[in-house]
């Protein structure tokens, strides 16, 4: 049962690949770590820049396991959050014409991917980058992190479809790091305002 459980990662993680796979999911790990830790700050600018690191991070490991969309998808989410990150200090960077720019873009080159090969499978990222576009946008660390947290169901299908073993763990830890953010700043906020008087 152990080596039918060892030939199917190796299958899966396509670990005949050799060095090159490893380090693909390696970059990916780092990545994933790096996302982790930016829904644990208080602020939506820092939450951006985090996700400007991870976010290259990911394209260049979903590159390296040849999954397009995803690519495609990372390299506009980091041009994304590095925009959002000045949302609450110029009034360029929080116009809502990012917000339809940025789905457009992403809405084409789901488009390309699809017609490049990946098939009806490059839309699931589109959904997830849709809702992101929208957290990115918010001013409140509270919504960036609600919205976030939506949008992993479409990401995990993804990444358990391209063997993107980080991105699989990256939803997981993801979304319980908003949850838990969630619950020590969100309520706890939203606690403290509903004690306050005339609150």
């Amino acid at each position: 049962m152990l080596d039918s459980l060892g030939a199917f990662l190796s299958s899966y993680l396509d670990l005949d690949g050799g060095v090159y796979a490893v380090i693909a999911q390696l970059i990916g790990l780092v990545a994933l770590t790096v996302s982790f830790i930016s829904f644990q700050s208080r602020t939506q600018r820092t939450i951006m820049v985090m996700q400007v690191i991870s976010t290259c991070l990911f394209a260049v490991h979903l590159y390296m396991l040849g999954a397009l969309s995803g690519m495609l998808m990372n390299i506009a989410a980091c041009l994304r959050s590095l925009i959002f990150s000045f949302r609450n200090r110029y009034r360029w960077a929080a116009s809502p014409f990012w917000i339809i720019f940025f789905i457009t873009v992403c809405a084409v080159l789901s488009l390309i991917s699809v017609f490049g090969g990946e098939g009806a499978v490059a839309l699931l990222p589109l959904g997830g980058m849709i809702l992101t576009t929208f957290a990115g946008s918010c001013r409140e660390a509270s919504r960036v992190r609600l919205l976030t947290l939506l949008n992993s169901p479409f990401w995990l299908s993804y990444n358990l479809i391209s063997r993107s073993i980080p991105g699989v763990l990256i939803e997981l830890l993801v979304s319980g790091s908003i949850i838990l953010g969630m619950i020590r700043l969100d309520r706890n906020k939203r606690e403290r305002i509903e004690e306050t008087p005339n609150g």
